[in-house]
């Protein structure tokens, strides 16, 4: 109604009045004829067009008709400041899903769908192994109710490989990720480590879920000459052995006594089985996979200390063939094994740094395969290196800055007499000192075990080239 008392100027036709309300015609109609619609007409009551309705009375209906639920829903016309709101948040929420879907897009172009549900990394929790996918994304936990271990740094440092080549920071691997028994799904290999050797429990394979699949736990009680050692074994290392040409992957694991010297390592199938051991008189530092022909046939390249004889070793097996023990007197022989099965076993000479830093006994902790096949060896002592071809006849002995530096500081204490290190004759002196086992008795010449020739043989039956390196 305005001021003067009119009313505004009505809507005079079905047209008008049903865009009003937000609706066609013949609605417009049956409203008026069931619910009272207040429409007017200015002749007959049953003309169609001549028809005016007032915006104050359609209004008024309409609030009464919205207050009564049985009455049928009135689609009202929305306002322009509504509209407006309505196409900004239609805008954003666009938008936002177009932004989500480059973001997945970005993501699925680097991680398949398979990759994003499978374990890619890690981290560590008090007592829980947390899987993580490409993206860093949590999977699953797994709770080992183990107090006390080692935290994610710790562990991430043996992860996802042998980290470094350098002297000082090789760290053998605790955890491995990936496909092991060939099902298309990643597997989780991790070794329990704490602050506490005495609690470490062993080795866990994980399923892609973060099921348990299996446990290895290591050692047994053994006999070495007349000395008697328990059960408490831990683990140093764990790997898993490429599959070879007709093969399936398998697990390499490395153990060693608490606190004794009896050490081994072993090879296991993917559903936890040992398949073979090799043992040791002393400590493993360190192994290397080298397939000196690419044909998909690595031996294995293992090194240490050997207890009874104070000296670092390098051996070599065949990852197929492992069985037995080093080549020991009675004084260290295990009664209960056989002999070893290693194709050379290697032991390298002492020197003078060596023996004032670690008297006991001298280790090679570092091997590392050449591009021609062959092997370095470095001492942990005296960090002489030695160099050995594909057929591990010696090249070269290099004194290195370590052993420079230590030689003259023992020269400064008193304890190395004083005057020039003549390098030359102390690098032919080491060369010389390399000793080999025969099968029988050590001996200076460049020999493998001839008691292992068989080992040979098997080896030709499938590449005839890693004999030929080795003879």
């Amino acid at each position: 109604m305005k001021e003067n008392g009119l009313k505004e100027k009505p809507f005079s036709s079905w047209k008008e009045i049903s865009a009003y309300l937000g609706c066609d015609e013949r609605t417009c109609l049956r409203w008026e004829k069931k619910h009272g619609l207040p429409v007017h007409r200015a002749g007959s009551k049953l003309s169609k067009s001549l028809v005016f309705a007032y915006r104050e009375e359609l209004d008024d209906w309409l609030r009464r008709r919205e207050g009564t639920p049985s009455q049928p829903p009135v689609r009202r016309r929305l306002s322009p400041a509504f509209l407006a709101r309505a196409h900004f948040w239609v805008l954003v929420v666009l938008g936002v899903a177009v932004f989500s879907i480059l973001v997945l897009s970005k993501i699925m172009s680097n991680s398949s769908p398979a990759e994003l549900l499978q374990p890619y990394n890690f981290k560590i929790e008090r007592s829980e192994f947390v899987a993580l996918d490409k993206e860093g994304v949590e999977l699953w936990r797994f709770d080992t109710r183990t107090p006390d271990l080692f935290d994610s740094d710790s562990y991430q440092v043996h992860f996802p490989y042998r980290k470094g080549i350098g002297l000082i920071d090789r760290k053998l691997p605790w955890v491995k990720i990936e496909d092991i028994n060939a099902d298309g799904r990643t597997e989780v290999l991790f070794m329990i480590h704490t602050h506490n050797e005495n609690a470490d429990t062993g080795l866990y394979c994980l399923d892609h879920r973060g099921r348990k699949l299996w446990t290895y736990t290591p050692g047994r009680e053994m006999t070495f000459g007349t000395r008697h050692f328990s059960e408490d074994y831990t683990l140093d290392a764990v790997d898993v052995i490429p599959a070879g040409p007709q093969g399936q992957k398998r697990i390499l694991v490395l153990a060693r006594h608490i606190p004794n010297f009896p050490s081994y390592l072993a090879l296991l199938a993917p559903d936890g089985k040992t398949l073979g051991e090799y043992w040791n008189a002393g400590r493993f530092s360190d192994y290397e996979l080298i397939d000196v022909d690419d044909d998909g046939l690595p031996l294995l390249y293992v090194a240490g200390t050997n207890n009874e004889y104070g000296r670092g070793f390098l051996a070599i097996l065949d990852i197929n063939n492992l069985r037995g023990c080093s080549p020991q007197t009675d004084e260290f022989r295990c009664a209960d094994l056989p002999a070893g099965s290693e194709l050379f076993y290697v032991l390298f000479p002492r020197t003078v740094v060596d023996r004032l830093e670690f008297a006991p006994r001298e280790s090679i902790a570092f091997i590392e395969e050449r591009k021609d096949g062959g092997v370095m060896a470095i001492p942990l002592s005296s960090r002489v290196i030695f160099e050995f071809d594909a057929s591990i006849r010696i090249e070269s002995v290099s004194i290195s800055d370590s052993f420079r530096e230590k030689y003259r500081k023992f020269q400064e204490e008193g304890r190395i007499p004083p005057g020039l290190l003549n390098e030359q004759a102390m690098t032919e002196s080491l060369a010389k000192g390399i000793v080999y086992f025969n099968g029988a008795r050590w001996s200076a010449a460049r020999t493998w075990n001839m008691k292992n020739k068989w080992i040979a043989d098997r080896i030709a039956e499938g590449s005839t080239s890693h004999v030929r390196e080795l003879k």
